[in-house]
This record gives C-alpha cells, structure tokens and sequence, in this order.
C-alpha cells in the first residue's frame, strides 16, 4: 500500500492499520473493544495484506480516549503491541481499497461452513411461518419486493429456472439503470462487490431445503433491479439519481409495495433519490435500506424520514460493531455471520454456492423487508382502511414494527439502534393501528430526523 498523507478530522476519512506477520488481528481488536461500550463484534474490518479499517460507528468511541481526532486515534492505535503501519485515508481511497480486497475474494472459492439459521431464530421467522399457515403454501396475493442492488443471477437458490424465469425472482419486471447490460443481470465483473444482490437476495427469499437453506420470507415474489456494481452509492449527484429512477419503475411500473435496499449514500444524496422516496411514501410504498456499514453516519436513503433505516446486531443481540448508528435507525436486525447463498466465476462459468457469511447492515435490511411483505400480505384487505391517504400504509407498519420490537436488555439505546430487535411473529400478531393516531412524516424540504 503506498504512503498516504494524514489527514484531519472534519472527514469523512479512515484509520486503517496493518498488523505484523504472525501477529493475530483478533488479539488487537480485542484490546480495542475493551474502550467501546455500545457494540458487539469486529471493531476491525480487514482489506487484505494484513491491512484493516477501524469502523467510524464504534471508533467516535475510541477517537474520545485518544483526544479527539483520527491523527489522535491514529497514534493511540499505534501503540498497541503488534501494529506495523497506521495510515488516516479519505473516503475515496477506502472505497477503491475495498474494492480490490473484494475483487480478490470474488477470485477465491468461498468457505464452506454448515448453515447457521441463527438469524431465523432470532427474529422469530419460523413462528410468524407457522402463524401464517406455513411458507410453503402462503399466499403472497399481489405483494412484491423491489430489490435494488447489483442486479441478480440464476443462482438455484432461487430456482427452478425456466426462461430467464423462476418461481420467486421476477427479471422481466425489474430494469438496469446502471450500464448498458439487458436487464438487470449481474455479470460478476470484478469492479465494485459482484454478487451483492444474489447474496443480500438469497437471505430475504432464498429456497433449497436440500441444503437446510431458508431465507426469511421464502418465495415471496420479488423484482431484482441494477442500481450499481458496488455497495457504496456514488456521491455525484448526476450518476446516483439512479436510484431515484429504480425507485419509481418499482412503484409505477412493476407494481412492488415494499422496497429493499441494501446500499447506501454516505454522503449528500441527490433531490431524485428524495424526492422518489416521497413518491413512494405518498403511495404506500414501505421503503427500507440499509443504516450503512463502517462509516459512523447513516447513509440514504434510509436516512431519510419516510424511509425506514436498518441498524445490525450480532448473535449474541448485541449491536454490531460495524453498523452505523443513530436517530434515524429504526429498528435493528441480524447482520453478522449471516449464512447466504454465494456465486463467482470459474474459467468464465458462473458457480453458485453455499455455506459462507457476510456481515453488514445489508442483511438487516432484508429481515425487515421480508417482515414488511408478510404484513402486508397477512392484512391484505384490513389495509383498505388506509386507502384514502396510502402514507398510513407505511406509518401504520412503522408503528407496529417499533411497538412489537425486542429489546434484549434493559441498556439498549433507542437513540442509536432503533426501537429494540425485529419481532416478527410479534408484528404479525399486533393490532393495527388507527388511522387517525398515525402522523404523516415530513417532505423532502425535511428530510433527517435530528
């Protein structure tokens, strides 16, 4: 990696660190934990070539011991046992370093670990299975998920397919608005985070019994669209308006009524991208994506109010380390050692897999999407009471989802992670609200809730 000038706060900028050979990173990031109080999990997110990046959420804990500042952070890291380097990068640098540690992965198989279903377990999904009658047999009626992401492939977690087609992934409904590629089929380039949306979409509808695999809301119909070939939305206004346009072919074209989305803006959204969420809102669309990874701030859209922004936690129902965090989190859900279906290329081939994990708050958004769709299919007809102001729709779910939330001890802090830990079988079963106690969240003129 080559030397790179420090730079001071105000950033958004990173302390990355290398270890020395033989010296295990566990043992450095254990040490720093000790200084963090809110989180569970990594402090440290690895780039490859013994180079790891501090997560910005928990590091404003640790910059307050150092003094303040990452050149502060930079040189209290520096003297724990075991560091060989410290360098302080702008965002741009971290995103292309990243980049290049996922292009080395993609080249690698992944690991093969047994399926975990912990998530499942977590936020109850069998039960709410078993109070819908099961999923193999639920009725979806005209409920459909817009997921906007990388695109997808015909992975058979998603199959059987027939045509470009199969039983749960809808391609001839959904669009690429990212480059020139029919449809939104991801070819796996090397650029960016190849394979994103199969394994974001795996976790929210994925099916092979064969392979103790479920995702959280097994089959419900969903249209996959090309929004970027990597998780970070670019900041220029001109390119990420993107999202703004996938958002109303979802709405107005492909008929979806929740909309997943694992990505996000870290920095200033564009007025497309606000402005659809508004659209979306106004016509009952429930929108939810992610609160962002390693950067401190919640990236849009789930930044903005009518949106709904995804917090993580680990097994233990602690917050994740990694997740971003704050008032405009509203719920938090599974994101570390998430089981999901993986692929790659081999010699040109397409490969599919299973048995590796990720982390992220990507995969917490896809809990709570898939928790938006067996709402609303489970209401179905009750939900006709809010058809005179569609916005109820999204406001009555945002109420149920908060008051049917889990809070796993006594010490969690609803100003940074939300209402508490997704319940979905709680949320099934809650009373819906009445339409005159709901309050219509602000426009895009007020767009953060600080």
């Amino acid at each position: 990696m080559p030397a790179l000038a420090p730079v001071t706060e105000p950033d958004p900028s990173f302390v990355l660190l290398q270890v020395k050979p033989g010296v295990d990173a566990a043992d450095i990031d254990a040490k720093l934990q000790s200084f963090v109080k809110n989180g569970d999990g990594s402090l440290l997110f690895p780039l490859g070539d013994r180079w790891y990046v501090v997560g910005r959420a928990p590091g404003k804990e640790l910059r307050i011991v150092a003094g303040g500042s990452n050149d502060d952070l930079a040189q209290f890291i520096a003297l724990q046992p075991g560091i060989a380097e410290i360098q302080v990068v702008h965002a741009p640098e971290l995103i292309r370093l990243y980049e290049e540690h996922q292009s080395r992965r993609m080249s690698r198989p992944p690991d093969s670990a047994p399926i975990d279903n912990w998530n499942l377990d977590t936020v109850r999904a069998p039960q709410a299975w078993r109070f819908l009658g099961g999923w193999e047999d639920f009725d979806w009626k005209n409920v459909r998920i817009g997921h906007l992401d990388t695109g997808y492939t015909q992975h058979p977690v998603f199959g059987p397919w027939l045509d470009n087609r199969s039983p749960t992934l809808l391609p001839h409904l959904g669009s690429n608005f990212f480059d020139e590629s029919e449809g939104p089929l991801d070819r796996l380039a090397k650029e960016g985070t190849p394979g994103h949306g199969t394994r974001t979409c795996s976790v929210l509808c994925g099916v092979d019994p064969a392979k103790n695999f479920l995702g959280v809301a097994p089959h419900v119909p969903v249209v996959p669209y090309r929004v970027s070939n990597f998780v970070v939305l670019d900041t220029l206004w001109w390119k990420n308006k993107r999202v703004g346009e996938a958002i109303k072919h979802a709405v107005f074209n492909a008929g979806c009524s929740v909309l997943s989305i694992s990505m996000g803006d870290p920095c200033n959204a564009s007025n497309l991208m606000g402005e659809a969420v508004d659209l979306a809102y106004e016509h009952g669309v429930i929108v939810v994506a992610a609160a962002g990874n390693i950067t401190s701030e919640v990236t849009y859209p789930g930044r903005y109010s009518r949106a709904f922004g995804i917090g993580g936690i680990t097994r233990r129902e602690e917050p994740w380390n990694g997740g971003s965090r704050g008032i405009t989190v509203d719920i938090s859900a599974p994101a570390a050692g998430i089981s999901r279906a993986d692929c790659r290329l081999e010699n040109g081939q397409f490969t599919p897999d299973y048995g590796n994990v990720g982390d992220g708050t990507s995969y917490a958004t896809v809990h709570v999407s898939a928790a938006a769709a067996m709402w609303l299919a489970h209401h179905g007809d009750d939900l006709s009471r809010y058809h005179s102001q569609r916005w109820q729709i999204v406001e009555a779910f945002r109420s149920v989802l908060t008051s049917s939330a889990r809070k796993p001890n006594p010490k969690w802090d609803e100003n940074l992670f939300g209402a508490g830990i997704l319940d979905i079988e709680a949320l099934l079963k809650a009373d819906l609200p009445k339409p005159e106690d709901l309050v219509k969240e602000p426009r895009l003129a007020e767009l953060e809730r600080f």
